[in-house]
This record gives structure tokens, sequence and C-alpha cells, in this order.
């Protein structure tokens, strides 16, 4: 899925590489990974969802300083 997802990126499919990041955030094991969340944020952005994007990237500060 994160392959999929780069080239998504890649293609410049943001909608679509921003719906299978999600998808990845919610497994356990990637739930709140800072690397997920900011390639999450930056897809986000580069879509123009300017609200979601400034709270997956607010998710990955929270997320840096408590693992800091």
């Amino acid at each position: 899925m994160m392959i999929k997802a780069h080239g998504l990126i890649s293609s410049r499919d943001f909608g679509s590489a921003a719906t299978e990041l999600k998808s990845l955030d919610t497994m356990p094991l990637l739930r709140d990974n800072t690397d997920l969340l900011a390639i999450l944020g930056e897809t986000q952005f580069y879509n123009g969802d300017l609200p979601s994007a400034r709270a997956t990237l607010q998710r990955v500060t929270i997320q840096f300083y408590r693992l800091s």
C-alpha cells in the first residue's frame, strides 16, 4: 500500500494517495507513525485540503515531541 501511495504521489494523484495513506494510518502498527503522517500531511496539502493537512501535521509535531 505504501508503494502504491508513492506511485500515486509521483503521478500527482494526490487525492487517491491521501486515501491510501489514511488507510495505512488505521493499521495498529502504523498508527501515529511520524513518517507516514508527514507524507500524508504533505499529500493533503498538495491536494488542496488545507484543514486536514494542518491537523495531520500537528499530529506529527505532537508525536515527535512525545518520542523525544
